[in-house]
């Protein structure tokens, strides 16, 4: 009997995690950002074939837009990710100096 109780504790006490971040057990299975990243980029046409990883750019995010630098076997990027929205995605030159957007040069090109 007491055995039981015990497991119907455990089984309750998961179950109110389970309810407060029901994200948890996802997040911990989930894609890492290089990755996540590295998608969108494939999604809007350009080459990584390789994250070598992601940074998550604090000074440039804001509510909304994530900016991350995904480091990548063919370049730099600095990757903008908005909900809803494709990516802004602007190259990373390796003196810290940056290009257009793909997004920009496409806008201009049409």
């Amino acid at each position: 009997m007491q055995s039981r109780n015990r497991r119907f504790l455990l089984v309750g006490a998961l179950a109110v995690i389970a309810q407060l971040d029901p994200g948890a057990a996802f997040a911990a299975q989930s894609e890492k950002p290089p990755g996540i990243i590295a998608a969108q980029l494939h999604r809007q046409g350009i080459a990584c074939t390789t994250p070598r990883g992601a940074v998550l750019d604090s000074e440039n995010s804001i509510p909304h837009e994530t900016v991350w630098i995904l480091r990548c076997d063919e370049a730099s990027y600095r990757v903008t990710l908005v909900p809803h929205l494709g990516a802004r995605i602007t190259p990373v030159c390796e003196q810290g100096k940056e290009t257009r957007s793909f997004r920009d040069a496409a806008e201009s090109a049409s």
